[in-house]
């Protein structure tokens, strides 16, 4: 996993500049509904196959084969996106606008590592627009859940 992620980082700074952190997040496998309890307020049918919530662990679904499946490691490539974003500072407000402009960025930088693979972001997956997100969508209109 560990040179996975690595090659994810070295990609995402060659494409958006993000500095390579001297620590790279832990990856955690987890079962479908820890995810769904969180970020999806239990509800059984949640689309979120990944979290990351602002510390040094990224959460993904334990069904993900992120060696195996390229547009499974697009969706971890999406989580390091936003560890990097944490840590640079560029998005300090934890307001639904930069929420938003958080996943527009991360949606952009993990279509590109797609279509490099010739592998279209599926429409259930395009980056969602604000009167969905902030306006009872996903999150009830709110930013994401942070960490306790």
């Amino acid at each position: 996993m560990e040179a996975l992620v690595a090659v994810l980082l070295a990609w995402i700074h060659a494409t958006a500049g993000y500095a390579v952190p001297d620590t790279a997040p832990r990856v955690e496998f987890v079962q479908p509904r820890l995810i769904a309890d969180i970020m999806c307020d239990s509800r059984p049918k949640c689309p979120v196959l990944a979290m990351y919530l602002h510390g040094d662990t990224i959460f993904l679904d334990d069904r993900l084969d992120v060696h195996g499946n390229d547009y499974h490691a697009s969706i971890l490539l999406h989580e390091l996106v936003h560890y990097l974003q944490q840590q640079s500072g560029r998005f300090t407000e934890s307001d639904c606008d930069n929420w938003i402009k958080e996943e527009q960025e991360a949606f952009r930088i993990q279509a590109a590592w797609l279509r490099e693979r010739t592998i279209a972001l599926p429409q259930r997956h395009q980056i969602p627009s604000r009167e969905h997100l902030c306006a009872g969508g996903l999150h009830g209109g709110t930013a994401p859940p942070q960490p306790k």
